[in-house]
């Protein structure tokens, strides 16, 4: 995700969300990931708009009017990731 965030900033944005932690101990967590790419701790609203989170990892694609397109739970491979950005740009971030 940081490569693909550094390589298509300007088509595609990711955020990393923390669940199930006080905000230190997530803060802590972040430290295992690249400071390109933003974090967020997790709320009810958005909980409740993203069909609620089970699994973690958790994938969640959504579209500029707040639409999910997929829904991925468990680790998504770096290959299907690179081609849901391909897809997502049309073409525009092909890593």
């Amino acid at each position: 995700m940081a490569r693909l965030q550094k390589q298509c900033s300007d088509s595609i944005h990711f955020t990393l969300v923390g669940d199930k932690g006080t905000r230190s101990e997530l803060k802590r967590e972040l430290r295992h990931f690249s400071d390109v790419l933003p974090a967020l701790q997790n709320t009810d609203v958005f909980a409740r708009q993203s069909g609620g989170i089970i699994g973690f990892p958790t994938t969640l694609v959504i579209d500029n009017n707040g639409e999910i397109l997929v829904n991925n739970r468990g680790m998504m491979k770096d290959t299907i990731l690179n081609r849901l950005a391909n897809q997502l740009t049309q073409g525009l971030c092909s890593p």
